[in-house]
């Protein structure tokens, strides 16, 4: 990902971000991206994996992808059992409030109820997000330019790049656009969780018109 750029956590701390959660499969890599607003139109995201302990030496050696090296290395948090715990997922985004402003988790409304009612529970603004183009589409051109043009950073996290390499893109015959996990050669959640985050992010930043009645006065024509 050529927009990996340098990047010290500790300079977020405080900051105001937009997270996406993207659950995946209970045996396979579940993703937290939060994205923050940064001047200049730039942003900012720092991206945490789970997956499940039992499961590293086999997927280690069927996907020949060295996830053991990067739990090692503090970028993968491997939960006990045979799939994800989700309790150790939540017990962690809960710890990540501590240090970071995270107004909102965005999550696919699709088979995350429960997640989302432990999270509001834990005092979290939750988002349902759709997975179609109509929701994916606009988000995911945006993560496109930000990297094209060098202001998506993520600190050159060595997962986010490999999920990055593995990314297949749909397209519809309206030219709008959204990842395909189906056709994507290997995992992409870090991507798709960036994405959901990156939609509520750009939201954010976006002022709303005043009436010209309040910029002007009303003229009597």
């Amino acid at each position: 990902m050529d927009a990996a750029g340098e990047l010290a956590p500790r300079l977020l701390e405080g900051e105001k971000c937009y997270a996406g959660l993207d659950l995946s499969s209970s045996i396979d890599i579940t993703a937290l991206g939060m994205v923050f607003p940064r001047p200049n139109g730039e942003f900012a995201s720092i991206v945490k994996f789970w997956m499940p302990q039992e499961k590293l030496k086999i997927k280690v050696k069927r996907d020949l992808v060295p996830y053991d090296v990067w739990a090692e290395q503090g970028y993968i948090t491997l939960t006990p059992g045979a799939v994800v715990d989700y309790g150790t997922v939540l017990k962690d985004i809960v710890a990540l409030k501590e240090t970071y402003n995270i107004r909102e988790i965005v999550l696919d409304r699709w088979n995350a109820s429960h997640m989302a009612t432990l999270l509001e529970g834990e005092g979290f603004t939750v988002v349902m997000f759709g997975q179609g183009f109509r929701s994916m589409s606009e988000p995911t051109k945006n993560l496109l330019s930000l990297i094209l043009a060098n202001k998506f950073k993520h600190g050159n996290n060595p997962v986010l790049n490999w999920m990055a390499g593995n990314v297949a893109v749909m397209e519809d015959a309206s030219g709008n656009i959204k990842p395909d996990k189906q056709k994507s050669k290997k995992r992409i959640d870090g991507i798709v969780a960036c994405v959901m985050g990156l939609a509520r992010a750009v939201g954010s930043t976006i002022k709303p018109k005043e009436s010209i009645y309040k910029t002007r006065g009303l003229e009597m024509l």
